[in-house]
């Protein structure tokens, strides 16, 4: 969802299933959702994310990120994107 006070940032959220878990589905969503928010013109994506998330953590950590706590146990991740959508990778799990 594209933040009305920051045009360029879009809050993002990415679900799997617990069964589906730890197959790269998520980092597949993910990459999906920013090459078309790059196309788009987003530059950045928001996350929020909670503290007890570390896969997820983990995901964003390879990222260009700036992450700050965004009260009691979750923080706010913001993962800067590429003006080419071209240099987001697309892998099947």
């Amino acid at each position: 969802m594209r933040l009305p006070d920051e045009p360029a940032v879009a809050e993002v959220a990415v679900t799997v299933a617990d069964h589906y878990q730890g197959r790269g589905l998520g980092t597949l969503l993910l990459a999906l959702v920013a090459r078309s928010a790059i196309e788009n013109g987003i530059a950045t994506l928001r996350h929020y994310v909670l503290a007890e998330n570390q896969s997820m953590l983990g995901v964003l950590a390879d990222l260009p990120v700036t992450r700050v706590p965004a009260g009691a146990g979750v923080y706010r991740v913001d993962v800067a994107l590429p003006a080419d959508p071209d240099r987001i990778a697309v892998r099947a799990p």
